[in-house]
């Protein structure tokens, strides 16, 4: 299946007792860059990518505000606050067979999951607005991103095999502006904004406190 090693573990994987929760709740903006151009190595911090950052930590404004002005890959763009609506939907499962005759018994396969979609809302927008964040969607799917929440919290994600390297969470698709949205005096011009997340994105999530406003960077 889909994902699965072959052949199993001698053992089956041990679930964690909960102890706390893990709720991002809501995202109120993007930051996103190319992928593999930003690398923070929380343990030895000698080791970020690029060299400008050296030393630095993803909590303090220094590294960011570098990055903010990079005059080469490096560079992180800072999208704006969105105006609502920030939602992360689940892809559905792809499944082979189930109550004909393709397979026996009519049992079903695991044949993998579609993507998660993310949606969100920007309102007001200026014209450049639209047109700087319609750019970003010709970088495709080269796309690292990081979220900030409501509590000023900034997620992104964490090597699987060290635990030690933090990252944007890459994307599946290109981050899209759709057109503008007008509906009158009962409402604001809008624009969705979305993209799509690989099924297990956050399996490798991790959450850091800026010292910082990062709602307002």
């Amino acid at each position: 299946m889909s994902g699965c090693n072959c052949p199993k573990a001698t053992t089956q994987t041990t679930v964690t007792d909960t102890t706390c929760e893990f709720n991002i709740n809501q995202i109120h903006r993007i930051w996103e860059v190319r992928k593999d151009e930003v690398v923070w190595n929380i343990s030895t911090p000698a080791s970020n990518v690029p060299a400008t950052i050296t030393a630095l930590a993803p909590e303090a404004s220094t590294g960011w505000t570098t990055l903010k002005t990079a005059p080469d890959s490096t560079k992180v763009i800072y999208l704006p606050l969105f105006g609502g609506e920030p939602t992360i939907t689940p892809g559905e499962e792809i499944t082979f067979g189930g109550g004909d005759n393709s397979t026996l018994n009519g049992k079903i396969q695991h044949i993998g999951f579609s993507p998660s979609e993310f949606l969100a809302r920007y309102d007001g927008l200026t014209s450049a607005q639209e047109s700087e964040l319609d750019e970003i969607r010709c970088e495709g799917s080269d796309i690292e991103v990081y979220f900030v929440t409501y509590d000023n919290k900034i997620i992104g994600k964490l090597d699987a095999a060290t635990s030690n390297l933090f990252t944007g969470i890459p994307v599946e698709s290109a981050l899209v502006l759709l057109g503008r949205s007008v509906q009158g005096f009962s409402a604001k011009d809008s624009n969705q904004f979305k993209f799509q997340l690989a099924k297990n994105w956050s399996e490798t999530m991790h959450k850091i406190t800026p010292t910082f406003n990062a709602l307002a960077f």
